[in-house]
């Protein structure tokens, strides 16, 4: 009998001003294995360096251990 483990948390840092494809390429591969947690201080609109907003889904309070 195959024993499963629950998926990995793993949270990424946003900030004004972050590059995307830094995010987002990380990101695609690590959602294969674990849930994602985009993790700022509010949950509020994080603009990145070419004014494309990101939207929290986590803040440093309420993200999983």
């Amino acid at each position: 009998m195959k024993q499963t483990q629950p998926p990995l948390e793993i949270g990424m840092l946003l900030y004004p001003g972050l590059t995307l494809l830094d995010l987002i390429g990380p990101q695609t591969v690590f959602s294969w294995y674990a849930n994602i947690h985009l993790v700022w201080k509010t949950k509020d609109l994080v603009i990145s360096d070419t004014g494309i907003r990101v939207q929290p889904t986590s803040t440093f309070g309420t993200c999983p251990p």
